[in-house]
């Protein structure tokens, strides 16, 4: 086909040609489907599945009374230059309540000793134990954490990516540092109280916020259920 075409057609190449084939229909026809991208995930039927991040504090967002009061918190001197301290938080995945703590240093050691005062008010804060946590593949869950885990048999997941903590990470610190620009309190009471904002912010994926999904887990098992067969995005 392509010598017949050269020799009607002054300069033609064979990518032309071919480029011109592949837009006609009976090729396209030809051609297998490619298959659907898989949306949603993995239904949940209980509360022990959570998800943990760490969050940078930004330097430049805290006053000088605001960094001294953080100075103050880890009772010492920063020693990480513009990154001053972090935030461990934690999300339960079928209700997206969380809670955040402050955290000096980014390493196992640190996160460990979050993650030990932060699981059991989860636990109690949902009546049922963990079983389950997601991570990002950072060193700073290996370690220690790993040694709690195990002591705690709490099956442990390193994932590209934590979707619901990500999320809850996002309006977690659009909640804080407008309370900092507010003057609302100390960066303690800042903090808790953005976490509490959050708890009760309503999450279009369940049609509840999260503290009216504690109040009515098996609305929000329900719920959370139907949106993994629909693809989350939260």
């Amino acid at each position: 086909g392509y010598h017949w075409l050269k020799g009607q057609t002054l300069g033609i190449s064979r990518r032309a040609l071919w480029t011109f084939l592949e837009k006609q229909e009976h090729l396209q026809m030809s051609r297998n489907i490619p298959n659907e991208r898989r949306k949603g995930g993995p239904t949940r039927g209980n509360v022990g599945h959570v998800e943990i991040d760490i969050v940078h504090i930004v330097k430049s967002r805290l006053s000088d009374r605001e960094y001294g009061q953080l100075v103050e918190l880890f009772d010492e001197k920063l020693d990480f230059g513009q990154r001053d301290g972090y935030i461990l938080t934690v999300i339960n995945q079928i209700t997206r309540y969380g809670y955040g703590k402050f955290q000096r240093k980014k390493n196992a050691t640190e996160t460990a000793s979050s993650i030990r005062f932060l699981f059991p008010i989860m636990e109690r804060k949902h009546k049922a134990p963990i079983t389950h946590c997601y991570s990002d593949q950072g060193k700073e869950f290996l370690g220690q954490v790993k040694e709690y885990f195990v002591r705690r048999n709490i099956k442990h997941k390193l994932v590209a990516r934590g979707a619901h903590v990500e999320h809850y990470n996002q309006v977690l610190q659009r909640s804080f540092y407008r309370c900092l620009d507010m003057k609302r309190g100390s960066i303690k009471s800042c903090l808790y109280q953005a976490v509490d904002i959050v708890n009760n912010t309503f999450n279009r994926r369940l049609g509840m916020t999260p503290q009216e999904a504690i109040d009515d887990l098996d609305r929000a098992k329900k719920r959370y259920n139907q949106t993994r067969d629909q693809g989350d995005r939260d």
